[in-house]
């Protein structure tokens, strides 16, 4: 129990189990991933964004991280899917599974082979984890979007749909990367023996098909005569893929299922550059573009943070590879609550918690037989804030994303254990647990010398006694690596020029202070007595702005850029590396750099 005492209640109220158990679990789920599969679509409350993604294009929805862009797709993929009214399909697949699990040791000729092996490996698992939930769905699609009854006409039909399948798992590994050893026969026996690359032929009915076609994805392997052998190991690595007849391969099926439309919703598409030892989004986007874009029937969207994301790379003025903004994709929605005036946020904050509080009511109340209540939105704030305007501090102290925010209030009720009848969530202790948070989380892996932009923000706000400031154009350019690690780690949320006035955006980027680190900072520096900095906490820009500009400017001309980026590869250099230090190159993919 936190000893808060603002928090006691002075007089207890009464409250159902079947609310505190909803409670409960609205605050505990607060990441989309442990969200039950069903609930997407009636949990999310930007009904007219999963309007926008059903339009006809290739489109990139951006983000902070806990922005809800996970929950967006998922919502829309459910949305889609469980409409029976329509012939469209649609598939929600995550970035961050793609990291092989096999160890394998190679030389590379050069660092740009390098990222075509791994990018390539990218694209065939990306492939492959595409055509295993088609694989899973196909059968139900079928029964409750084509109402195909006859089982005679329904078996051609799946008959039909597993031979392209199968057909699309050849075109998608035969040109994947593979190992293959060069061998020399010298003896025979009449064992049997595997190959050593998918592909091979298992003579297996078509009816079937289901666990035969998985099993391919994942390397069947193939039985015949054993040959005793002699191998001269020689490596080769097979990066050629045919696009045009994996697309031809890939249209033939989607024919055959008879489907309108196909969405295909990609997700943390950022996280693929964690996983790999050098960048390979814009090679791996320039695959989906060659695959799946300019296709009337076929549309990608994509999820994903803009700091952490690599569209393209450009080598010349004639040769580049990736996706461009505006020409193959378009940048539909942008997820930051910033972009709305502060009643909005405590609109759209407050039916989150209401929808989410009242729909684990229903599910509860019809799983225990018993009367389902919805809860208005007045005795559900009065029962767990008291105050709105402990409610508003929350969603302020939240850096307005969702999840935080949800966080928070999980943490919150953890403190004062679920005890709502005597405890209620006051500002204190939202403070208290946002600067937990900060100081646990989002302190890690952050660059802490006294000439980093991290101690420049210290002195700043020492001086200041601000979460708001401005910096700017040349010198975020200049230091952008760092800034953009940064908003990456949550220290630092960056506000769209939309919102900046006219007179500051040509000339400063605009940035808050993430809120644990500004309060953090007022409790240290006023021995735990800051109330008067949290009576009202709201992220906005101050009103003085442009009659005061320089009031509000973060210097940071003395601090030195450790890092350059390669324009070839997007790689980031540290100066002190050896290999730049001796030879002025980029480290990834050697290609000259210039100290700017």
């Amino acid at each position: 129990m936190i000893n808060i005492p603002e928090c006691k209640r002075t007089k207890n109220i009464s409250v159902s189990n079947l609310f505190r158990q909803a409670v409960k679990k609205s605050s505990y789920k607060f990441d989309a991933s442990v969200l039950p599969e069903n609930s997407y679509y009636p949990l999310y409350i930007g009904k007219d964004y999963l309007d926008i993604l059903e339009e006809e294009n290739n489109a990139i929805i951006w983000g902070r991280r806990g922005t809800g862009k996970t929950h967006l797709l998922k919502a829309f993929n459910q949305k889609i899917n469980e409409d029976k009214n329509n012939k469209s399909i649609s598939y929600y697949i995550s970035c961050d599974g793609f990291k092989d699990s096999d160890s394998i040791k190679i030389d590379f000729e050069d660092d740009f082979s390098k990222m075509k092996f791994y990018a390539t490996r990218t694209y065939t698992n990306f492939m492959n984890a595409l055509i295993e939930l088609i694989i899973d769905t196909y059968k139900d699609i079928l029964i409750d979007k084509f109402n195909i009854k006859s089982p005679m006409k329904k078996r051609e039909k799946l008959d039909k749909i597993e031979k392209k399948i199968d057909f699309l798992i050849d075109k998608v590994n035969v040109g994947s990367p593979q190992i293959y050893d060069k061998t020399q026969i010298v003896t025979e026996s009449e064992d049997k023996v595997h190959a050593n690359n998918i592909g091979g032929e298992v003579d297996v009915g078509i009816t079937n098909a289901l666990p035969y076609l998985k099993a391919k994805i994942n390397g069947i392997i193939k039985l015949g005569k054993e040959q005793s052998r002699k191998k001269i190991k020689e490596i080769k690595y097979n990066f050629e893929i045919n696009f045009m007849e994996i697309r031809t391969a890939f249209n033939e099926l989607l024919n055959e299922m008879g489907v309108d439309q196909l969405y295909i919703c990609i997700d943390e598409l950022w996280s693929i550059d964690q996983l790999f030892p050098v960048p390979i989004q814009p090679l791996f986007l320039e695959y989906i573009k060659r695959t799946f874009f300019r296709q009337r029937k076929l549309f990608i969207k994509i999820a994903s943070i803009r700091e952490a994301t690599n569209l393209n790379a450009k080598l010349s003025v004639n040769a580049n590879y990736g996706i461009q903004s505006g020409h193959d994709i378009l940048e539909v929605l942008n997820l930051d609550v910033f972009q709305f005036n502060i009643d909005e946020r405590i609109n759209i904050f407050k039916e989150i918690l209401i929808s989410r509080i009242n729909y684990f009511c229903k599910t509860i109340a019809e799983k225990d037989g018993v009367e389902i209540i919805e809860y208005d939105a007045d005795y559900i704030l009065e029962s767990l804030f008291k105050d709105l305007r402990h409610f508003k501090n929350m969603v302020g102290m939240s850096g307005g994303v969702p999840r935080h925010y949800l966080h928070i209030f999980y943490n919150c009720l953890k403190k004062i254990n679920y005890k709502i009848n005597e405890y209620y969530v006051h500002t204190y202790l939202i403070s208290s647990v946002v600067i937990e948070i900060f100081d646990t989380d989002r302190r890690s892996d952050i660059s802490m010398n006294s000439e980093s932009i991290y101690s420049a923000i210290n002195n700043y706000m020492e001086k200041s006694k601000n979460y708001f400031f401005i910096i700017k154009n040349e010198q975020v350019r200049r230091l952008y690596l760092e800034i953009n690690n940064l908003i990456y780690c949550e220290i630092l949320h960056r506000i769209p020029s939309s919102l900046t006035p006219f007179r500051i955006k040509d000339i400063y980027k605009a940035y808050f202070i993430d809120s644990g680190k500004y309060l953090s900072f007022l409790r240290e520096c006023y021995n735990n007595d800051y109330s008067c900095y949290i009576r009202e906490f709201n992220m906005e820009i101050p009103d003085d702005l442009v009659d005061n500009t320089e009031k509000y400017i973060l210097n940071i001309d003395n601090i030195e850029d450790d890092f350059l980026e390669c324009k070839i590869c997007s790689s980031r250099v540290n100066k002190n590396h050896p290999v730049y230090k001796k030879h002025g190159c980029c480290t990834t993919c050697g290609t000259k750099l210039q100290n700017n």
